[in-house]
């Protein structure tokens, strides 16, 4: 893949985090889990 990331482009790892969310339709809560990932800066043709 051609392409131009920024590592932690979102924030440094140790600032990921699980939160419970409340969906329509589920009878419990869903943990959500929320990562800190790469920012695509550029991609190439295609």
């Amino acid at each position: 893949m051609n392409a131009l990331v920024e590592r932690n482009g979102f924030g440094r790892q140790v600032h990921s985090f699980e939160a419970d969310l409340d969906v329509e339709g589920f009878d419990r809560p869903f943990t959500g889990v929320f990562i800190r990932a790469p920012f695509f800066e550029d991609v190439g043709p295609g």
